[in-house]
């Protein structure tokens, strides 16, 4: 049985301890920095390691409820969220790099070390780092380029190891692509129903530029809808961006609805709702704008 962090972590950490290829854990598909990174699990008897990484998780969860970071506190009965709580049970990184993602709108030098970091997660990479990189882009390019050499770094330091680890990386992903994609968090989960990529892929890219215009909330949203390839559990991603009245009624909702009809792209209705009330909370602003505008002319 076991979950993630016992099936996966923790046998990869033991594989590299041994000097075994990481990807002969079955089912392997974490880049290999990441690989690498799950050495510290190994140290550890298994049992003991998931306890202390599921009690690292929950510890920062409950700073996060009673103290905040950076101005984000969110309240307790977010452990109701069902993508969290799966994240938590299985022992992934999610609920982990969404809290690191606190601390990228600082102009600090530790920003751009942990946005290279949550690159040891490319789905969660790809969810959290483009506003964030596009920001840094426009308005502190230093950052940009030190964003880019911490990632050369450490996705350099497997080859160290082992010179073919990448092509092994690829091998392992190549055998497992259908899984990760018919279980996206987003749209790309309806292809199991017999829908075509080339209607959705239309769709996605609209749907992620959209978000653009829509603050960090809304891009956050957006691209969670929009991806092409992950799992459902990614929308932890999305705590913080929507009224948790509205994401944790949505995933208990898909909760039910996936197991009844026995799929997860249920899971999709989380950051499309979320999405839908960012546009209604931003056409209400607009109009709000607008009123206070036309008063102050007359």
């Amino acid at each position: 049985m076991g979950n993630d962090f016992t099936n996966f972590f923790w046998e990869i950490a033991r594989a590299i301890l041994a000097e075994r290829d990481p990807y002969s854990v079955a089912g392997n598909v974490y880049p290999p920095a990441a690989c690498l990174s799950f050495v510290v699990f190994g140290l550890l008897p298994k049992t003991f390691a998931a306890i202390a990484w599921l009690l690292f998780n929950v510890s920062l969860f409950a700073r996060q409820a009673l103290r905040g970071t950076r101005g984000t506190k969110i309240p307790l009965v977010w452990l109701g969220y069902t993508p969290l709580l799966f994240t938590f049970v299985s022992g992934q990184l999610d609920f982990f790099l969404w809290w690191l993602a606190l601390f990228l709108d600082d102009d600090q030098w530790y920003a751009p070390l942990l946005a290279a970091l949550i690159t040891l997660k490319p789905q969660a990479a790809l969810i959290l780092l483009p506003v964030v990189l596009i920001t840094w882009l426009r308005k502190n390019r230093v950052l940009l380029l030190k964003f880019a050499g911490y990632c050369a770094v450490l996705h350099s330091l497997p080859l160290l190891y082992d010179v073919h680890i990448y092509r092994h990386w690829l091998e392992s992903l190549s055998q497992r692509a259908d899984l990760y994609y018919a279980g996206s968090p987003g749209l790309f989960s309806l292809s199991i129903l017999g829908l075509s990529v080339w209607v959705i892929i239309p769709i996605a890219v609209a749907v992620a530029a959209l978000g653009f215009f829509l603050g960090k909330s809304g891009s956050l949203q957006a691209i969670v809808l929009a991806l092409p390839f992950g799992t459902w559990y990614n929308s932890v991603l999305l705590m913080g961006s929507a009224p948790w009245q509205l994401l944790i009624l949505c995933s208990w909702l898909a909760l039910i609805l996936s197991y009844v009809l026995r799929g997860t792209y249920p899971f999709l209705i989380i950051p499309l709702a979320a999405l839908v009330w960012t546009l209604i909370e931003k056409r209400k602003k607009d109009i709000l704008e607008l009123t206070l505008g036309h008063t102050e002319q007359t």
